[in-house]
């Protein structure tokens, strides 16, 4: 089954770590993976450990079950 999505920008980002909370190593790296709708500005974001092709699967996976 497919499902059409229309006018959605997706970006990935690394998280640097003077962004980062004190409690999370500094020698942890986080990558931010935002999908907006750029007709309702709805954001939806998530966070990974690495950046890797199965991460955008699984994130636009869980864009799309939002």
């Amino acid at each position: 089954m497919y499902t059409e999505i229309k006018n959605i920008s997706l970006d990935m980002k690394y998280v640097p770590n003077e962004y980062k909370i004190y409690s999370i190593p500094n020698n942890l790296e986080f990558y931010q993976y935002t999908c907006k709708n750029e007709v309702s500005k709805e954001k939806y974001l998530f966070w990974y450990t690495n950046c890797t092709p199965i991460n955008i699967v699984i994130f636009i996976k869980r864009h799309i079950e939002y």
